[in-house]
């Protein structure tokens, strides 16, 4: 639901969603949350993640997509996310990745894709 976390913006650092059969993820979800370092969406149900899903979320260090039916990664999805470490795709249907998906990542260290 648009403004769920409203309230929360300046605060909220980590946030959980595991096992909530989460079917997409809506440009405007996580639009004010500013402090998120931490996004775990694993085991839902997403297929469909909007390109503009996580464009607010520039100091986010973790974010763990496993285990959904994610069969395609638009280009521009993760390209604010400067600060992630860690990116967990594992367990989904992706089979082809566009080459500048990962252009701006500077800190990452972790990338799981196994499984797809």
């Amino acid at each position: 639901e648009e403004n769920a976390f409203s309230g929360l913006e300046f605060s909220l650092k980590y946030l959980d969603l595991e096992q909530n059969k989460i079917e997409f993820v809506r440009s405007y979800y996580f639009n004010n949350l500013f402090y998120l370092k931490q996004l775990n969406l694993k085991n839902n149900k997403i297929s469909m993640i909007h390109s503009k899903a996580f464009s607010n979320l520039s100091l986010l260090e973790t974010l763990n997509l496993s285990d959904n039916c994610v069969f395609q990664l638009d280009a521009i999805l993760f390209e604010n996310l400067y600060d992630l470490e860690q990116l967990f795709l594992s367990n989904n249907l992706i089979k082809n990745l566009d080459r500048k998906i990962f252009k701006n990542f500077k800190k990452l260290y972790t990338l799981k894709l196994d499984n797809n």
